[in-house]
């Protein structure tokens, strides 16, 4: 079989090497939003590693991905399952999370800690 090439990985040019630190989002009652629903969205191409500061002072319990197709477009996303939207490091300071396909998306995480009193209620949630 001559002219066999091997390449490694799925060649769309992940970026595995690089962690990008994003530092805005906001934090609403306790809740860390990377952005607003009505956007504009995070770009997360394919290989897209983020280092999401959260600024929640604790180690969020809850956390969640969700994609779009467009920056700016809340009537069209999906939650992020799978590879699309892997998690890959959750603690008091910061989230990773990684696309790990080859395939771009638009990236908003939510994110939330127990406050004081749910600490004290055992761990408790308000719904």
């Amino acid at each position: 079989m001559s002219g066999l090439v091997l390449l490694s990985g799925c060649g769309c040019g992940k970026e595995y090497d690089r962690v990008v630190v994003f530092a805005d989002g906001l934090v609403v009652g306790g809740e860390y939003q990377s952005s607003p629903v009505e956007g504009p969205w995070l770009h997360f191409p394919g290989g897209r590693r983020y280092r999401l500061i959260h600024h929640l002072g604790a180690q969020p319990t809850r956390y969640e991905a969700y994609l779009g197709f467009e920056e700016n477009d809340p009537a069209e996303f999906t939650i992020g399952t799978g590879n699309s939207a892997r998690f890959r490091e959750v603690n008091e300071e910061y989230l990773v999370v990684e696309n790990d396909t080859c395939a771009g998306f638009y990236l908003r995480v939510v994110a939330s800690a127990p406050s004081d009193s749910e600490d004290a209620a055992g761990g408790a949630t308000a719904e």
